[in-house]
Formats: structure tokens, C-alpha cells, sequence
């Protein structure tokens, strides 16, 4: 398998204070339960988004100001099956994150200004990326379908981007 992480310019691409990213990913040779870090998407200069499974078993969308202030949203990794196809799609915005799995609304936590990525620069990541813990081997996640856009979707928005590809994987 190739493993490998696309870095693109923060400019005209990601707007810190408010977006989405949205994605269909699939656990390749790795369980979504494990308690392992998989980092989807992540901005990290100048503020901080995050889209990646937590080591406590969560699927989270994750907005700061920098490393120590962030809020996230995060919905049980077991939505997620190994060898499956999910769209996944995480909003921010200075009032919230939601975060949705296939279509559906798994989690809204509300942010405080404190926690918006106002500042963002540099560049950003998609992939698989291993983080914190680190992992004893490389895991492989097929990613498409990527979007990035500078303002929150809404849910219907979602479920028909979610509908549109699902039709096909039957």
C-alpha cells in the first residue's frame, strides 16, 4: 500500500474562524476502535483544526486558538466499520462544531471565542497521519471525495452530499 499525506497552502483554501471539511474515508487494515490517533485533516499554524479519530475510541472535530485552547466535537469511533466507506464531515464556526457521519448529525458542541482559529497560515494536511502516541506500524486510510469550504454546511447539504456517493456504493 502507499501511504501518503497531501499538504496544500492554508491560504485560499481553509478560512480559520468559520468552514467545513467533509470526506469519505475508509479504515483500510486498521480498526476505527483502536486507541490510536488517525488524523484525517489538520491545520496547525496559527490556530488549529482537526478532523481524526481520539485514542479514547472518538471520531472528533477539533477548533482552537493554538495547542492548549480548543474545544471539539466528537461522536464513538464505532460508527466507523474497517473495510467500509463513511462520509465523514466536521463544521466550525465562532458559535459551534458538528460533526456528521454518513448523512447524520453525530454530535454539536458549542464554542466560545477563545477556541475560534482566527490565524490560520502556513499549510495544511489530509491523510492518514499518526499523532500523540504514534502507532508501531503505518496504517492505511483510503480518503476521497474531499471538500473543503470557507463556511459551515448545514445538514441538508450534507445528507445530499452524503446521498449523492452512497447511491453508488451499494
Amino acid at each position: 500500500g502507499r501511504h501518503a499525506k497531501l499538504r496544500a497552502p492554508v491560504e485560499g483554501n481553509v478560512v480559520g474562524p468559520q468552514g467545513s471539511v467533509s470526506m469519505w474515508i475508509k479504515a483500510v487494515d486498521w480498526e476505527p476502535a483502536e486507541e490510536k490517533f488517525h488524523v484525517f485533516f489538520h491545520a496547525t499554524e496559527g490556530g488549529w483544526l482537526q478532523l481524526y479519530t481520539h485514542q479514547a475510541g472518538s471520531l472528533m472535530m477539533l477548533t482552537g486558538s493554538d495547542p492548549s485552547t480548543w474545544q471539539a466535537a466528537g461522536a464513538d469511533s464505532s460508527k466507523l466499520t474497517k473495510g467500509r466507506w463513511h462520509h465523514v464531515v466536521g463544521t466550525w464556526s465562532p458559535s459551534d462544531i458538528v460533526l456528521y457521519i454518513d448523512g447524520q448529525n453525530v454530535a454539536t458542541v458549542g464554542v466560545e471565542d477563545k477556541h475560534v482559529a482566527k490565524s490560520l497560515s502556513g499549510s495544511f494536511e489530509i491523510g492518514d497521519i499518526p499523532w500523540a502516541t504514534g502507532r508501531a506500524r503505518p496504517r492505511t486510510t483510503a480518503i476521497d471525495e474531499l471538500r473543503i469550504y470557507s463556511r459551515p454546511i448545514g445538514p441538508v447539504e450534507v445528507r445530499n452530499l452524503y446521498s449523492r456517493v452512497a447511491s453508488m456504493l451499494v
